[in-house]
């Protein structure tokens, strides 16, 4: 073998160290990375189980509606924009291309509802009008101390919201709201009466086209009844126990199923000891 080719094979050599420095640094960092997360997700396993033996109100299985909460009331207008981001991911009914859309939230004891329908065929009719006309509107059903609370919300037009009962007779209690006509729909907006307290809240809209052909969307069973779906929000209790169980230095939220925030607790810093 010539110097040549030893002083070749010499320089592959070394320029393959880096290579190889490089490739241990990338496998020590995934070992590193595998361990940190198994460590995390023992800790969350931990959590876990902690809250289950003290569940401070969570909500109840199944599905619910989650309440946002407001640092000031929204003004009903029929808009969403000053809902604070409480209504930008909205719950939505109506199959694969929803139709309806809807938000809750809570300020100063009061419940806001928030309704979005897309409507391309207007067929208007009020709210005391009889219930076997065929009419776009929209049905609320209210559950909680005081019993079951059925509403009809309708409005020919824009302006405030018509109220009525099941039966189209006024409504036992006084629901604030504006009705919004917009291209390709209406929004509606209310707020119920302070203090009312409501557990479980039912929505359907129908929807009446110009041949008389009617669609359905909401919290609809199978069978066509209106169900109550129990709202669910901030637990504020849950913090201490979070606070209790969390690790020094670990920031722990509790979301539903959905993903809202029900509790949090802890805050990451970084390590005292580092001056870096």
């Amino acid at each position: 073998m010539s110097l040549r080719t030893k002083l070749l094979l010499v320089a592959l050599s070394i320029l393959a160290l880096p290579w190889a420095g490089w490739q241990f640094v990338r496998q020590m960092e995934t070992l590193l990375r595998q361990g940190q997360e198994q460590a995390l997700l023992a800790s969350a396993e931990a959590l876990a189980r902690g809250i289950a033996v003290r569940p401070a109100g969570l909500p109840a299985r199944g599905p619910g509606w989650f309440v946002h909460r407001l640092d000031y009331a929204p003004r009903l207008d029929g808009e969403a924009g000053d809902w604070q981001g409480a209504a930008e991911a909205p719950v939505a009914f109506g199959g694969a291309r929803p139709w309806l859309r809807a938000a809750l939230a809570q300020t100063n004891d009061r419940l806001h509802l928030w309704v979005s329908v897309d409507d391309a065929s207007p067929q208007r009719g009020e709210a005391h009008w009889p219930a076997d006309l065929e009419f776009d509107r929209l049905q609320l059903r209210l559950v909680g101390p005081a019993g079951d609370l059925r509403l009809r919300l309708a409005n020919s037009g824009s302006g405030a919201l018509r109220v009525a009962g099941d039966d189209g007779l006024p409504p036992s209690i006084r629901v604030e709201g504006v009705w919004r006509e917009r291209e390709g729909g209406y929004d509606v907006e209310l707020a119920l009466p302070q203090a009312f307290a409501v557990r479980s809240i039912g929505l359907e809209a129908r929807d009446l086209d110009a041949s008389g052909k009617r669609r359905i969307a909401g919290t609809v069973a199978a069978d066509g009844t209106l169900q109550a779906l129990r709202t669910h929000g901030y637990v504020g209790a849950l913090e201490p126990v979070l606070a209790a169980l969390a690790p020094a230095g670990m920031r722990v939220r509790v979301t539903d199923r959905e993903a809202w925030v029900l509790a949090r607790a802890g805050a990451v810093r970084a390590d005292a000891s580092e001056d870096d």
